[in-house]
């Protein structure tokens, strides 16, 4: 009973209330409440999403395989932003992380991916070609990365109510690849085409970087008020297996006849090895307030800000969650919240506690709810004693590419 009591007041879904290796992920000073557990680790936990800023899953369900009239290509033209369509997937491994007392340990490999397609291909497809339109690839942007880290937390009280906590964590890069430029146009005429375009890219199959962590908390009976600033730092520094490259290409006024034997198009691709380069880790504050109601039932808010990703005004969130025990071994975590970017989300998670040991499984919609969502996001966590899935966002607002 004192082992579930334990996973009851520090909470398995509840962020604000993580103790153990999942403190990190939120806020190091919560490495030192009074609930921290002698020891805990997660032996694994996985987690994966997907989203786009477009189409929501009913529109991929009614249009898949069917005739597109009109109305539906005037539904599916609609649903993209005049700023494009934006894909982003994320995924997540966590294991070897551990927490003993007011000490953690961690280790996570992430990888993501980010593209923005023009507004104007999706129109082109569906409309066919108009003669003396001028047709932009302008707004096209794409990035992929895979990061290994491993961190360490420690924290201490101040006084009867005040914790406050440091994190510090080796950041590994192992790829990185993005669009440094990228822009097409493309004219149809009744008696010529023209076109142009130029991509520039550049990659890296090695990198390092550190960043820290720092928070502070209050702990007052049953209410638990945190702040933590994760990852600052300069970012990771690409310095391995760098290259750039270049691709462009060009139509003069032509028609078909001159572009086959006149040699109309021209084209030039060149790739070299380049200098290093700095990306950076985006900077996350968390703000949030938790209270376990009754031994059963807990809850909690938690409000985040990133910067250095984009537009502050889209890149903040915030949600509720509710975490209930309807019986001894069956924790239950409902989650609703709300990102400027994608909108309103909703999440279940579903445990299965046996003395020490949980493994957990968790869902979530992005942009919607249920058929109006526009994403989803899926977890699995392993645990020994206590310890929280944390989920990052896959939907970000924009893909901020070029040199920092």
């Amino acid at each position: 009973m004192n082992a579930l009591l334990l996973l009851v007041v520090t909470g398995i879904f509840n962020p604000v209330t993580a103790v153990g290796p999942d403190a990190m992920l939120v806020n190091p000073a919560q490495l030192a409440y009074p609930e921290r557990p002698g020891f805990a680790c997660r032996i694994l936990g996985l987690d994966a999403g997907f989203g786009n800023n477009s189409f929501s899953i009913a529109q991929y369900n009614r249009y898949t395989g069917a005739f597109l009239g009109d109305a539906a290509k005037a539904d599916i033209l609609g649903s993209i932003p005049t700023s494009g369509l934006l894909l982003a997937g994320r995924a997540q491994a966590a294991g070897a992380e551990f927490g003993y007392g007011n000490f953690a340990a961690s280790v996570r490999t992430t990888g993501s991916a980010e593209a923005t397609l023009p507004r104007d291909a999706f129109d082109l497809a569906l409309q066919g070609n108009e003669l003396g339109r001028t047709y932009s690839a302008a707004g096209t942007a794409a990035r992929a990365q895979v990061l290994w880290r491993a961190g360490v937390g420690w924290a201490t009280a101040i006084g009867r109510n005040f914790t406050v906590g440091l994190g510090a964590h080796r950041l590994q890069g192992l790829f990185y690849a993005d669009l440094t430029d990228a822009s097409a146009s493309f004219l149809t005429t009744e008696q010529a085409f023209a076109s142009s375009g130029r991509v520039a890219y550049r990659m890296a199959s090695g990198g390092s970087g550190w960043a820290f962590d720092a928070g502070l908390a209050y702990v007052h009976d049953q209410w638990r008020f945190s702040l933590g600033c994760l990852d600052l730092g300069t970012g990771v520094h690409w310095t391995e297996g760098v290259k750039r490259g270049v691709y462009t290409f060009a139509l003069d006024t032509a028609n078909l006849y001159q572009i086959v034997t006149q040699g109309k198009f021209k084209q030039q691709f060149d790739q070299a090895a380049g200098g290093y380069f700095t990306t950076d880790v985006p900077v996350i504050v968390n703000l949030g307030a938790a209270r376990r109601i009754y031994n059963w039932l807990n809850g909690s808010v938690l409000i985040q800000q990133r910067f250095r990703d984009g537009d502050l005004g889209k890149n903040w969130s915030a949600r509720a969650v509710c975490e209930m025990w309807p019986l001894r071994w069956l924790p239950v975590g409902l989650e609703l919240g709300y990102r400027g970017f994608a909108g309103p989300m909703f999440g279940l998670d579903l445990g299965l506690v046996t003395g020490r040991f949980a493994l957990v499984i968790g869902a979530k919609d992005l942009a919607g709810l249920f058929a109006s969502a526009k994403g989803a996001e899926l977890s699995l966590g392993i645990g020994f004693g206590t310890f929280f899935i944390e989920r990052p966002a896959y939907v970000p607002d924009t893909v901020t590419l070029g040199d920092n």
